[in-house]
C-alpha cells in the first residue's frame, strides 16, 4: 500500500514538473483541432430505398396427368447478398469506397434496403446513388425478363394445345352430326360425344391456365425493382466540438506519454553519468 502511494505522488511530481511541456502540447492540440474543424467542409449524405423486385420460378408437375410446370415467385435477389455486392460491384472503381462512404441497411427482411452514400461533393454524390440504384435496377429487370422466357414459352405451347383441342372438337362435332343423319352406331356415338365432352373439359380447363398466365405477364412491371420516394440529400454539419475535444484529449494523453518518457531518459542519463564518476573517482 505505501509502495502504490510513493508511485502515485512520484507520477504527481512528473507532471508537475513537466506541467509546462503537458499544457503546451494540450493546447497546440486544441488549436489545431479547431483550425481543422473550421476548415473541414460540410458533407452530404444521399439515400435512397430500393423495392427487391421478383423472379418467376417454374417446378416440373407434381402428377404425371399435367403437362405444366408450377409458377412461383421469389426476389430476385437477397438483401443479405445486395449488402455485400453493391459496395463492390456497383460503385464505380473511379468513384470508389475512398471518396464515399457507403453504407447498407435492410429496411425489412424480405425485399427493401437503404443506399447510404456519404461525400463532400453534392451534386457528384446525388449523382453516384442515382447510378448505382439504376444499374441494380437494371441488372434485376434483366434476370426478371429472362425467367418469364420460360414463362411464355409455355403460353405458346398452352395456345398450341388449345387451338388443337379446338380442331378436334370440330371434327367431332361434324362427326356427330353425320351420324345423326344416316343411321348411327349406337356405341359408335356414345363414344364420339363421350370423346367432345372430356375435350371440352380439358378445353375449359386450359383455357383458364391459359387466362390466369395472360393476367400475370400484363403486370410484369410490379415485379420490377425499383426505388422508393426518389433520392433524398441531405446536409451534415461537421462535428466541431466533438472534433477538438478529441484533439485536446489526444494531446494530452501524447503530453503524458512524453512528460514521462523524458523523465525516465533523464533518469538513465543521470545514472550513467553517476557510474561514469564513480569509476573514475575509484581510479
Amino acid at each position: 500500500m505505501k509502495e502504490d502511494t510513493i508511485d502515485l505522488i512520484d507520477y504527481l511530481k512528473v507532471i508537475r514538473k513537466r506541467k509546462i511541456l503537458i499544457i503546451v502540447v494540450t493546447l497546440v492540440s486544441v488549436v489545431v483541432g479547431v483550425i481543422m474543424s473550421l476548415r473541414s467542409s460540410e458533407t452530404y449524405r444521399a439515400d435512397t430505398l430500393l423495392d427487391i423486385g421478383k423472379k418467376v420460378v417454374h417446378s416440373l408437375p407434381s402428377s404425371s396427368s399435367s403437362n405444366y410446370p408450377h409458377f412461383s415467385l421469389q426476389y430476385v435477389e437477397s438483401p443479405s447478398n445486395l449488402i455485400q455486392s453493391i459496395p463492390r460491384v456497383y460503385i464505380p472503381q473511379n468513384e470508389g469506397s475512398s471518396k464515399y462512404s457507403i453504407e447498407v441497411k435492410i429496411m425489412s427482411e424480405d425485399s427493401l434496403i437503404k443506399i447510404i452514400i456519404e461525400g463532400s461533393d453534392k451534386k457528384r454524390l446525388e449523382e453516384s446513388i442515382r447510378s448505382v440504384a439504376n444499374r441494380i435496377i437494371d441488372d434485376h429487370v434483366r434476370k426478371t425478363e429472362n425467367t418469364f422466357r420460360s414463362y411464355n414459352t409455355y403460353m405458346r405451347k398452352l395456345e398450341v394445345t388449345i387451338a388443337d383441342i379446338e380442331k378436334k372438337m370440330d371434327e367431332t362435332v361434324a362427326t356427330l352430326i353425320g351420324m345423326k343423319a344416316g343411321q348411327p352406331d349406337p356405341v359408335a356415338f356414345v363414344m364420339a360425344q363421350n370423346s367432345l365432352w372430356s375435350m371440352k373439359s380439358s378445353l375449359e380447363s386450359d383455357q383458364k391456365r391459359l387466362l390466369s398466365f395472360q393476367t400475370f405477364t400484363e403486370n410484369t412491371e410490379e415485379f420490377n425493382t425499383k426505388m422508393v420516394g426518389g433520392v433524398c440529400v441531405s446536409t451534415m454539419k461537421p462535428r466541431r466540438k466533438r472534433n477538438v475535444l478529441m484533439a485536446g484529449t489526444a494531446g494530452f494523453v501524447m503530453s503524458l506519454f512524453l512528460a514521462f518518457f523524458m523523465e525516465y531518459l533523464g533518469k538513465e542519463i543521470e545514472g550513467k553519468k553517476e557510474n561514469i564518476c564513480e569509476e573514475t573517482t575509484s581510479c
